[in-house]
């Protein structure tokens, strides 16, 4: 009895769904095509947070916490790509439909994912409870709530439609001269809707909040499939964790587009700070890693704006050419130099921490086998895990060193141009040279590519044996 207590005691109250009342104020603001001033991945995140515990309550509940975090994935790289519409890469027209695209591809996805997710939560929540008025109120808040959704996704897009006009030669009329006035209409219905579903979905959120015999059975079906089994929360972990290393690798990649990296490495440094969070149960050097990623996030966000501003200036074939572009670019490549040097420092850390999670939490032999053979085999299953996260860490320190040196060869591609006069040989050999200096870029894609699938697949690996670990728990 204590002990059931005691894990009673550890719970929020209303087991964190209290939360999920202030996600409705990131959601209701209209948006138009891929702008969104209230981000909704924040309010997404905010769903998942209020859901950590409800999830293990019903198989509904768990179901639209899946289609939520997809959500939520799907519009931190809608808000990810309005950086790159932005980014002075696309002329007027090309941005117009650029923006005509993003919005038609992330709203079909968005919808794909919430209406599941809306209409899974809201009857997962009605069955664990025997209230008429709870039942009610989760089925009225589903409908509207769906049909908001649609409404938002549609006044998003349909104005970005009007483009489709100017790029028509036997169109009559050129109705994107009106876009300003279309996205204004749109705005003003989707305001008027989200208010009108705020008001509305607050009230039967209330409602719901009010039953405790709702959150009075959900704990007990969470303490009965969690509490009494502590693995579940381990594995969990690791899967989340083994996510987390694929989704900094991703946003770690440079992307260059008329020598502007379009994906700035400062994203990776929050995701990093997230993920050594995230990784605090199982080492002591979550906070190294923490640190480690803050240094790198401010450094890399000066970096990135250093590097902008000497491009917005020079030409990189100037470096060699023009005392002054030497002189800026000395200014901020510095910095990219200790960027790639924390960025490798990070990725240590996280091995490291892999390597935690290897010695604590992987691998399965039965305890009636001999203690030779236990012993053994413990220690190939991690030998072979370890293989792999070797790889990984080779992988991610070749990629550290082909970034840090990939501003300072790409101006020298011109530099290495064969001279005047010179013989066939020294012609090829100095056009290998350009040419592998001029497509380095590609040599870091393929790098960071290589540690991406590496990742995935220590990931994968880690997580198998775990799962292998405590298959009987």
């Amino acid at each position: 009895m204590t002990g059931e207590k005691k894990n009673k005691r550890i719970l929020p109250p209303l087991l964190g769904f209290g939360l999920f009342a202030a996600a409705p104020f990131l959601l209701f603001n209209p948006e138009y095509a891929v702008v969104d001033i209230l981000p909704d991945c924040i309010g997404y995140a905010l769903i998942l947070v209020s859901l950590r515990y409800l999830r293990d309550a019903g198989e509904g509940i768990h179901e639209a916490y899946g289609a939520f975090l997809r959500a939520a994935a799907v519009s931190a790289v809608k808000l990810l790509s309005v950086f790159l519409i932005f980014s002075g890469l696309f002329d007027q027209i090309n941005q117009a439909a650029s923006m005509l695209l993003f919005a038609f591809v992330f709203n079909f996805l968005e919808l794909l994912f919430l209406i599941p997710a809306w209409k899974k939560l809201f009857s997962g929540l009605a069955y664990l409870s025997s209230d008429p008025a709870t039942d009610r109120a989760c089925r009225r808040a589903s409908v509207s709530t769906r049909v908001f959704i649609v409404i938002k996704a549609l006044c998003a897009f349909l104005p970005e439609t009007s483009v489709l006009s100017s790029h028509d030669e036997n169109a009559v009329f050129n109705w994107y001269e009106f876009i300003g006035m279309f996205r204004a209409v749109s705005i003003a219905v989707c305001l008027v809707a989200g208010v009108v579903w705020l008001i509305t979905f607050s009230v039967r959120l209330s409602v719901i909040r009010r039953d405790s015999g709702l959150f009075e059975r959900a704990r007990a079906e969470y303490e009965s499939a969690i509490l009494d089994r502590p693995s579940v929360g381990v594995r969990r972990s690791i899967r989340a964790d083994a996510a987390g290393v694929c989704v900094f690798l991703l946003l770690s990649a440079d992307v260059y587009l008329d020598s502007v990296n379009v994906l700035p490495d400062f994203l990776a440094g929050i995701a990093a700070i997230v993920l050594f969070i995230m990784m605090k149960r199982f080492s002591g050097k979550w906070k190294a890693g923490v640190a480690a990623s803050a240094v790198y996030t401010c450094i890399s966000a000066v970096s990135w704006i250093a590097a902008n501003r000497f491009h917005d200036s020079f030409a990189d074939s100037a470096v060699e050419r023009s005392p002054e572009a030497w002189e800026a670019f000395w200014r901020f490549y510095p910095l990219k130099i200790a960027e790639s040097a924390v960025w490798a420092a990070i990725c240590a850390f996280i091995v490291l921490i892999l390597v935690q999670i290897v010695r604590d939490h992987c691998g399965y032999v039965p305890a009636s086998a001999d203690p030779k053979y236990v012993e053994n085999r413990i220690a190939a299953i991690r030998s072979s895990l370890y293989k792999k996260l070797n790889l990984l860490f080779v992988f991610c320190m070749l990629s550290a060193a082909a970034s840090a040196a990939y501003d300072r060869l790409i101006t020298l591609t011109y530099y290495l141009e064969a001279a005047p006069g010179s013989d066939g040989f020294s012609r090829f050999v100095a056009g290998l040279k350009s040419a592998l200096c001029g497509g380095w870029w590609a040599v870091c894609l393929v790098l960071i590519a290589a540690a991406f699938v590496s990742a995935v697949s220590a990931g994968f690996a880690v997580i198998s044996e775990a799962d292998s670990k405590y298959m009987l728990d």
